[in-house]
């Protein structure tokens, strides 16, 4: 198993930047159920995101004044390779309508 250490990271700092009481950040690991080696759809992945985006706002909105910061990022980048999906096939349609509309 994972060591606390490893799925929990803080910071901690005092008057002068250095460590001491004060958290400054905390980052917790949480991990989806998609394969990291797998290629999932846009659609597919978008309903993973929406549900990580829904927590980190519902979080945000619960969590006290100067702690509602939360955000997420993507270490397998799934997230990216949905958005790259989309633009490819937004692109596509649109290279096809550019297209069709120049031939005639």
């Amino acid at each position: 198993g994972m060591l606390m250490s490893d799925k929990y990271k803080f910071g901690l700092k005092n008057e002068n930047g250095v460590k001491g009481n004060e958290l400054t950040f905390l980052t917790v690991a949480v991990e989806s159920s998609l394969r990291v080696q797998a290629a999932y759809s846009e659609e597919y992945t978008r309903r993973y995101y929406d549900k990580f985006e829904d927590l980190v706002a519902k979080i945000n909105k619960n969590a006290p004044s100067g702690c509602n910061n939360m955000f997420q990022t993507d270490l397998d980048q799934k997230w990216i390779f949905m958005h790259t999906q989309l633009v490819y096939s937004s692109s596509a349609v649109q290279g096809a309508v550019i297209g069709v509309s120049i031939a005639f």
